[in-house]
C-alpha cells in the first residue's frame, strides 16, 4: 500500500478569512472544505455563522445555505473584527455576552458550539457548565484514561474533555470524540451504556455529529463478500467424488430457482428423483422453498371487504405530517418558495417560476399580448403574478383561470399560468405551463388558441401546491385546456 506523502492544500475561507490546510486533522476542527462558484468556506463557518440563516433545501447553495447569503455574511463578518485576534472575519456571536469572534479562534480559545437546534455559540467565559461539571472543574479526577485512545487525559477540564450525559461512566478526548462520532455518523451511541440519546446531547458538547452513513458504510466494495455466492452440493447422497463442493464440466451445481442459496449437482438431483441418465433438471427447487410455497397456497386469505365497517389492521399504520391546512379567507402568508441565485447555473434549460399571492394588488390582465415580455426567471413576475379578489374583479364563475401567459428575455420559451380558486374566491394556487417557442400549438396565442390547447404532462413545469385540482393535473393530458378550464 503507497502512502499519499501529496502536501495538504492552504485554503483561505471566505468568511472567517483564516488560511488552514485541507487534511483530516484540520477538517475535524473546522469542518471540511465547500468550495461553489468562487465560493470557499469552512462548512463549520456555514453552521455558526450567528447571522447567515439556511433558507434553502438541501440541493441548494452550499448544503441549504444560498450563495447570495454566503456572500452577504462574508462581507458583514469583514467589518467585524475578532474579540481574541483582533482580526476582521468575525461571524460567531456568543449568544450570552455579544462578542463576535472567528472560527480558529473560537477552536484556539475553547469556545464552545452546540452543532444542533439554533448553533448556539459560547466564548471561553460564558461557557454554560451544569452541576456536574462545575464537580469536575473544582475537583478533577486524577489518572484518568481515555476510553478511546487508552492514553492519560493529562489536561483535564471542560474544553479537553468530553463525557456521556446519559451514564456519566467514563471521560475521552475531544479530539478522539470528534474523530469517533465523525466517521460513526448516524450509527453512534454512547460507547459506555449504548444509549441512542449520546447522539444529540454530544452535540451540545460541541462535537460535530454528521447525518450519514458510517465511513465504513460508504466504502468501495465493502460489502463485496455479501453478494459472492458459494454453492454446494446439499443433497442427502452427493455421487461426485470430489466433494460437494465441485463445481466444474458435467458436475455443475445448480441454485435453487426461489432462494438461490442451496444448490445440487444435476446428476445427483437426477438420482434422487429417480430419473434416467440425460433426463438431469436444469431448475430445481429445494425442500424448504417447496414447504414455504405448499403452506402459502394452503393459507387462507381474508377478503379486502373484511376490513370495511368497525374492523381497522393497525398495521398499515403510518405518520403522516401535514398538510397545512388554509386558516381563513384573510389569511395574509405571502412567501413562495426560495431558490438560490446560482440554481441557473445547474443546467442552461432551467428556469424557476415563482407566483407569489398578495391581497393588495390588482390584476393588470387577464392574458397577455403574446409579445409581451417579463422580468428573467431569477426575478418572479410582478404584478401579473398577484391575484387580488376585490370587488373591482368579483368572484370568478370558475374555479380555475387562465390569466397570464409571458415570456423571459433570452429564454426560447412561452409561459401560461392557470389560477385555481374556492366557492368564495379566494385563490388558492397556480399551475405554470411552459412550451418551446416552436411548438406548433401555441403559434395561435389568442385567448381562444390558448383555452383550446392540448398539454402533455411535460407541459407542466411548476406547481406552488400538490393539492386540489393539481394533484389529478395529469388526468387531463392531451386533452384541450378548455376542458381543465370548465
Amino acid at each position: 500500500m503507497e502512502l499519499d506523502l501529496t502536501p495538504a492544500e492552504l485554503i483561505t475561507c471566505d468568511i472567517c478569512g483564516r488560511t488552514t490546510l485541507d487534511n483530516e486533522e484540520e477538517n475535524l476542527m473546522f469542518g471540511e472544505w465547500m468550495r461553489r462558484m468562487q465560493l470557499k468556506v469552512h462548512y463549520f463557518c456555514l453552521l455558526l455563522s450567528t447571522n447567515l440563516p439556511q433558507r434553502g433545501s438541501d440541493t441548494s447553495g452550499i448544503m441549504g445555505f444560498l450563495v447570495r447569503d454566503i456572500r452577504k455574511e462574508a462581507a458583514e463578518a469583514r467589518k467585524r473584527k475578532c474579540v481574541y485576534c483582533l482580526k476582521p472575519g468575525a461571524a460567531i456571536k456568543c449568544i450570552t455576552c455579544g462578542q463576535y469572534f472567528d472560527l480558529v479562534c473560537s477552536v484556539e480559545n475553547h469556545c464552545t458550539t452546540q452543532f444542533c437546534h439554533q448553533f448556539h455559540s459560547y466564548c471561553r467565559d460564558c461557557t454554560p457548565m451544569d452541576e456536574y461539571m462545575q464537580q469536575l472543574a473544582v475537583k478533577p479526577p486524577k489518572d484518568v484514561i481515555c476510553d478511546i485512545c487508552l492514553l492519560r487525559i493529562s489536561k483535564f477540564g471542560p474544553h479537553h474533555i468530553v463525557y456521556p450525559e446519559c451514564c456519566r461512566l467514563g471521560f475521552v478526548h475531544r479530539v478522539c470524540m470528534r474523530r469517533y462520532a465523525f466517521s460513526s455518523g448516524y450509527y453512534l451511541t454512547c460507547m459506555w451504556c449504548r444509549s441512542n440519546k449520546f447522539r444529540e446531547t454530544i452535540r451540545m458538547q460541541g462535537i460535530f455529529v454528521p447525518d450519514r452513513d458510517a465511513v465504513w458504510e460508504r466504502q468501495k466494495n465493502a460489502y463485496r463478500e455479501l453478494h459472492m455466492r458459494i454453492l454446494r452440493c446439499d443433497e442427502k447422497e452427493c455421487l461426485c467424488s470430489k466433494g460437494r463442493n465441485y463445481n466444474q464440466n458435467a458436475w455443475c451445481i445448480n441454485a435453487c430457482q426461489v432462494c438461490g442459496s442451496t444448490g445440487a449437482h444435476a446428476r445427483c438431483l437426477a438420482h434422487s428423483m429417480h430419473l434416467r441418465m440425460g433426463m438431469e433438471p436444469m431448475k430445481f427447487t429445494c425442500n424448504g422453498c417447496k414447504e414455504v410455497e405448499k403452506k402459502l397456497k394452503s393459507k387462507v386469505r381474508t377478503p379486502i371487504a373484511k376490513n370495511k365497517g368497525d374492523q381497522v389492521d393497525t398495521s398499515f399504520f403510518m405518520t403522516k405530517e401535514g398538510p397545512k391546512l388554509p386558516t381563513s379567507a384573510g389569511n395574509t402568508e405571502s412567501e413562495g418558495p426560495l431558490f438560490s441565485d446560482d440554481e441557473s447555473d445547474l443546467s442552461s434549460n432551467e428556469s424557476v417560476v415563482t407566483v407569489v399571492p398578495n391581497s393588495h394588488q390588482t390584476t393588470s390582465s387577464f392574458i397577455a399580448p403574446s409579445n409581451a415580455s417579463k422580468s428573467s426567471i431569477a426575478s418572479p413576475p410582478q404584478a401579473a403574478a398577484a391575484i387580488d379578489l376585490t370587488e373591482e374583479d368579483p368572484v370568478p364563475e370558475k374555479l380555475l383561470a387562465l390569466r397570464e401567459s409571458f415570456n423571459c428575455p433570452g429564454e426560447p420559451f412561452f409561459y401560461l399560468v392557470i389560477y385555481e380558486f374556492d366557492e368564495q374566491g379566494t385563490c388558492k394556487g397556480s399551475c405554470t405551463l411552459r412550451f418551446d417557442e416552436k411548438d406548433p400549438r401555441i403559434q395561435d396565442r389568442s385567448e381562444e388558441a390558448l383555452r383550446r390547447l392540448q398539454f402533455r404532462p411535460e407541459d407542466v413545469w411548476f406547481r406552488n401546491k400538490d393539492c386540489g385540482i393539481y394533484a389529478i393535473v395529469h388526468k387531463y393530458q392531451d386533452k384541450p385546456l378548455k376542458q381543465l378550464l370548465l
